[in-house]
């Protein structure tokens, strides 16, 4: 598990013999997307100084090449500032599955996460959507989850083979119900016995 992983882990604790089955994140892709956006709003404004520079005669002194060169920095800083957050907000963005429940980590902002889980026996449904052309190509697509009281509902956008995530979630979900109903069936047949030895006795 990674860096990143093991501190959205820190956020909640593993109950007694509950174990990963596996974690969703958003796919790869959309890290290079924020890079290359970074890259060329960056590079635009390099080009505009280096025009500039020819512009204003070839002096680097000049007032208003330093001007320029003032508020360029600015802009780019605010660009890679703003490049920043939206990596982090994917990269923290995290679904992790156990053989008990759901854990939903969303980044909202730089300094606001929200968490949502859920028991997989509360869970009713779970769909994954992929639309568009792109999202095609690369398998990227949304995974929604649908709970039976409706308060614990999520979804996490841009991830890699939601449909293959809902199937695999939804085994889980029917070995879950089935088990609980298992132990359902035990505890009543044992409070039948307790009966059954009480009434012998008397």
């Amino acid at each position: 598990m990674n860096r990143f992983l093991q501190y959205a882990t820190d956020e909640f604790k593993y109950s007694k013999n509950e174990k990963l089955h596996f974690v969703i994140r958003r796919h790869w892709i959309i890290d290079l997307l924020v890079f290359i956006r970074w890259i060329i709003a960056s590079f635009g404004v390099v080009l505009l100084a280096f025009l500039a520079f020819d512009y204003f005669g070839g002096k680097y002194m000049s007032p208003n090449f330093i001007l320029l060169c003032f508020f360029s920095s600015i802009y780019i800083s605010i660009i890679t500032f703003s490049s920043v957050i939206t990596w982090l907000n994917h990269a923290f963005d995290v679904v992790f599955v156990t053989n008990d429940r759901v854990i939903d980590i969303s980044q909202i902002d730089f300094f606001h996460k929200n968490i949502v889980e859920t028991r997989l026996s509360n869970i009713q449904d779970v769909t994954g959507d992929i639309n568009g052309v792109f999202n095609t190509l690369f398998s990227i697509g949304t995974l929604k989850i649908q709970t039976s009281n409706h308060l614990a509902d999520f979804s996490i956008t841009l991830v890699k083979e939601p449909q293959k995530s809902s199937r695999q979630i939804f085994d889980l979900v029917r070995s879950a119900v089935t088990l609980e109903h298992s132990d359902d069936t035990e505890t009543v047949c044992d409070i039948k016995d307790i009966k059954n030895r009480n009434s012998s006795k008397n």
